[in-house]
């Protein structure tokens, strides 16, 4: 757990998502993500969000709760800032970088001046922590998550391609990301870094064939469409008929169209809809289950599936983008998506020959690749590869005004210094001399 000064790095994430009471699945990757760098560094949260006029009176008055909570060792801030009406982008941005800068401001108060800013999704938290970042002269990393990143630029175009370029560092979680954002006009280079599994949920845990006969599948998808759950259900209504299994789906929505096909081929009793579960208790879904299968058309990662892989356990998938960088063909298949029998017939090669599945070896290779240690040696390089250019930068900026200084003399009334923005010298916490 952080305490003031135990850390030498300190990083704020600006998120617009974190897991609460009431919403469980609420950017858990963002604090898969702290928690990993926590163990190297100071790690603070803060979310800023926004109230208006019209808010204040559905609200009787009452403005949203500012609060600095413990979750987990990190210091989660959650700020609020009034604006006058949501319709101007400009002042919604304006309101966002205000209620920031106050969570800023608090965790300097605790734990010293901040050294970098990392914000989650370039809509908007992207945007926000530039600002702030800019006026503390800080860098700015970025990590792109987003699913929906066409829909966003085409509803904001160059201004939100112009928060990745202002960026210090730009990160995706899946070369297919990446490859789709510089379809949709990102010009400049984009790291990868993949998401962060949090190892100690989902250890490694040996199964063996089920003793009943009775295969257990796991699927984790909210109701949405990019889930296709629907061909989920399709494909183990065409499973051979000696071939039991029961499928559990975890993730909220009413699940209609799939609670319909249950029906209309019998599966009612075979395919269990749970919800949306706690991180602890979808640990133990996995660990209990001997396949987890994603059935997606479109992923910018597959978090399941490394899930899966890291408690020990073969994967299916379909070949929806972020799953390239995680299904190898020692870990189980990747298939075509939106096709129910190559599904089937995948689901039953690997529940075939499941004895040829190195348990032990799937759970060690994904923590290698995925686990919260190797994220955080990822992302700490990452970080002090930032601070480094940037104390780079400061240094040069500083020889170019000695030299001016030296053959020309001050610059008149300090114009010079006002077309080019001074750097923040100060030598980043944690680099040596």
């Amino acid at each position: 757990m952080n305490s003031p000064g135990d850390r030498s790095l300190r990083v704020l994430f600006v998120v617009d998502a974190f897991p609460g009471p009431d919403h469980v699945w609420d950017g858990v990757f963002f604090r898969d993500q702290a928690k990993a760098v926590a163990r190297h560094a100071t790690v603070g949260i803060a979310l800023g969000r926004t109230y208006s006029p019209r808010q204040l009176f559905a609200s009787r008055g009452r403005r949203p709760d500012e609060t600095t909570t413990r979750q987990e060792g990190l210091d989660v801030y959650r700020r609020a800032s009034f604006v006058l009406t949501t319709r101007s982008d400009r002042l919604l941005v304006d309101a966002r970088v205000r209620a920031i800068d106050r969570a800023a401001r608090q965790f300097e108060r605790q734990y010293g001046t901040l050294d970098l800013i990392h914000a989650h999704c370039s809509a908007f938290a992207g945007e926000t922590a530039l600002r702030v970042g800019r006026a503390r002269r800080i860098p700015v990393v970025i990590t792109e998550h987003y699913t929906f990143l066409p829909e966003l630029i085409e509803r904001y175009g160059q201004r939100l391609l112009d928060v990745y370029e202002q960026a210090d560092l730009a990160i995706a979680v899946s070369h297919s990301l990446a490859n789709r954002m510089r379809e949709l006009g990102v010009r400049r280079a984009i790291s990868c870094v993949p998401n962060a599994v949090d190892t100690e949920t989902f250890s490694f845990a040996p199964i063996a064939p089920p003793a009943d006969g009775v295969w257990r599948l796991v699927n984790v998808s909210r109701d949405h469409p990019n889930k296709d759950v629907p061909n989920l259900i399709r494909a183990i209504a065409q499973l051979p008929a000696d071939l039991q299994v029961q499928v559990t789906i975890v993730g909220g929505g009413e699940h209609q169209e799939s609670g319909r096909l249950c029906e209309e081929h019998g599966l009612s009793r075979r395919v269990h809809f749970v919800g949306d579960v706690d991180r602890p208790m979808l640990g133990r879904i996995v660990r209990q289950s001997h396949l987890i299968v994603s059935s997606s058309c479109l992923e910018t990662f597959g978090m399941s599936l490394a899930e899966g892989l890291c408690v020990g356990r073969p994967v299916v998938a379909t070949d929806s983008g972020g799953p390239r960088d995680i299904v190898g063909p020692q870990d189980g298949r990747l298939i075509p998506i939106a096709n129910a029998r190559a599904l089937a017939d995948a689901i039953a090669d690997v529940l075939g020959r499941y004895g040829e599945f190195d348990q032990a070896a799937l759970s060690a290779s994904a923590r290698t690749r995925f686990g919260l240690a190797t994220f955080a040696d990822r992302m700490l390089e990452a970080y002090h590869g930032v601070l480094r250019l940037r104390s780079t930068q400061c240094a040069g900026q500083s020889s170019e005004r000695l030299r001016s200084q030296t053959s020309i003399g001050r610059p008149s009334g300090g114009r010079t210094d006002r077309a080019r923005p001074r750097l923040r010298c100060r030598q980043p916490a944690g680099e040596g001399g």
